[in-house]
């Protein structure tokens, strides 16, 4: 027989709590989130992010970077519940 929802819902909600997972809510525009979304996985899959506009952008500023970067990996963590 196969699973309910319910139970599919309970063995994501645990594998993802093995893995060392949270679950985070975040507000982000359906772009915000693709792109994030995209990150996250290139991040997982290759242990490198994929670079940002602003990373390979020469009129950019130097610092947003640095900034991004940071604010990225508090995004990254609260998206995880996005994706949950």
């Amino acid at each position: 027989m196969a699973k309910s929802t319910v139970e599919r819902q309970a063995a994501f909600a645990a594998k993802q709590r093995e893995l060392g997972r949270k679950a985070r809510k975040i507000w982000a525009t359906d772009d915000e989130a693709d792109r994030l979304r995209r990150w996250l996985d290139a991040w997982r899959t290759t242990g490198q992010p994929e670079p940002t506009e602003a990373a390979t952008d020469p009129k950019a500023p130097r610092w947003l970077p640095v900034i991004g970067a940071a604010v990225v990996g508090l995004v990254v963590g609260l998206l995880i519940g996005v994706m949950v």
